[in-house]
């Protein structure tokens, strides 16, 4: 059994730094409201004074003179709105249906995609998940007290105790946390300028937190106690990623040479035995990652990192990418209890998947992905708009059978956050419920 540290002053200090860090956030928030995006540009000099911009607009070449590349564009850049990063308004793919609500649904729910965890909505005990979450963040200090510094910094920062899937924690917390979610918040904050609401670097950064919030209420469920994952999540990691996608130096790195995409599932509610009781499936919060373009042959590398973690390579095709990669997915969640701390540790049991990917300027058309070693399984999703001319539809579809989850469907419907979905074989999930 593993030893509580004892009560020590870095515990207070860790706390006190990450509360200081959303503060940072928020005055960063602030200024970026009233001041545009940090840009890394902005540092290099002052703005040309209007005179000297519309000089450069007129400009023209002497005889046997070029301009340098762009020059004749500079004002016109300094005054038209700073293109989106991260979202495209399209009419293809897991694209078509980003919103709020989408992300809210995909992001906030994400946990029931894992067997460990009931997909049933009203088994959930949102109460008291959302008063332990509240109690966690707000006497954050007393609770890093009761777990032990080392403890936490060991499964959640670093593993600086032992290197094993009990001390994996870390891992989605800087990919999917600080990259994978500052990524969304920025992508957010575009869809929300694209639709001219005011203050929409506010609006993402409530609707990012709103889903993190119903994602650790729902984890918690009807635990009492020290939860270290919120902590870790909401006071640290996620404003790590808002500081850094709110300049514009990582989200050009992001959106280059390295590319982050955001595909979410298809989310789908399906009726349960009766009108009042419903099931979520097919939901899920995805990142890809494209990376790199100096592969031979014009390859990429590729990371699909969610509920599973699969590397492998991208081939790009004029606007379309085809992807495949292999890897581990996580089978479930072993709780670990001691005294009133809960520890959620990844389960030992790793089933090795396979999938591949087909989008089209990072809007996902199409995925599969089906077990290469483990109990049988496939996970097909097919987004709306995907197949061309003729066969191009509005509606989506998805199945998946699996030992665990039975067979199931649905249909997602264009721009609709929620689909409609059905059972061909009963889920047998509840067999690995804690």
């Amino acid at each position: 059994m593993e030893l509580l540290g004892p009560p020590s002053g870095l515990a207070i200090a860790a706390a006190g730094s990450a509360r200081l860090c959303s503060v940072c956030l928020f005055a960063l928030i602030t200024l970026a409201s009233s001041a545009g995006w940090p840009s890394a540009a902005a540092a290099e000099g002052p703005a040309l004074p209007a005179t000297a911009a519309a000089t450069v607009t007129t400009a023209e070449p002497l005889a046997g003179q070029t301009l340098p590349t762009g020059a004749g564009t500079l004002a016109a850049e300094a005054t038209t709105p700073q293109a989106p990063y991260f979202y495209r308004q399209t009419d293809i793919g897991s694209n078509l249906a980003f919103s709020p609500l989408t992300a809210l649904i995909n992001g906030g729910w994400d946990i029931l995609r894992n067997p460990s965890v009931t997909d049933r909505l009203a088994a959930i005990d949102y109460r008291t998940g959302h008063a332990n979450l509240a109690d966690n963040l707000l006497r954050a200090p007393h609770h890093l007290r009761n777990l032990g510094w080392a403890r936490f910094a060991s499964h959640e920062v670093l593993p600086i105790r032992q290197f094993d899937t009990s001390h994996g924690q870390f891992v989605p917390n800087y990919f999917m946390h600080t990259l994978g979610e500052g990524m969304l918040f920025r992508m957010m904050a575009e869809y929300y300028e694209s639709k001219e609401v005011a203050h929409p670097r506010w609006l993402a950064f409530g609707t990012v937190l709103a889903m993190q919030w119903i994602n650790e209420t729902v984890e918690n469920g009807s635990f009492r106690g020290t939860n270290q994952d919120p902590i870790a999540d909401i006071l640290l990691f996620n404003p790590l990623g808002f500081l850094l996608f709110s300049f514009d130096a990582p989200a050009q790195l992001f959106s280059g040479p390295a590319q982050i995409h955001y595909w979410p599932g298809q989310a789908a509610v399906m009726p349960d035995g009766s009108p009042l009781h419903w099931r979520l499936i097919n939901q899920g919060e995805n990142f890809a990652f494209h990376l790199g373009r100096g592969l031979p042959l014009g390859l990429q590398g590729f990371m699909y990192y969610g509920k599973q973690g699969l590397f492998g390579l991208a081939v790009p095709l004029g606007t379309d990418t085809f992807s495949v990669g292999a890897g581990p997915s996580l089978l479930g969640l072993s709780p670990y209890y001691e005294r009133d701390i809960r520890i959620m540790l990844p389960g030992r049991d790793l089933q090795w998947e396979i999938g591949a990917f087909w989008d089209r300027g990072g809007s996902l058309l199409a995925s599969v992905i089906g077990t290469a070693v483990g109990p049988p399984a496939v996970h097909f999703n097919l987004y709306p708009r995907a197949l061309p001319g003729e066969l191009s539809t509005q509606i989506g579809l998805f199945f998946r059978c699996s030992q665990l989850d039975g067979c199931m469907g649905g249909l997602s419907w264009a721009e609709s956050p929620l689909g409609l979905g059905w059972a061909a074989a009963k889920p047998n999930q509840d067999k690995l419920l804690h």
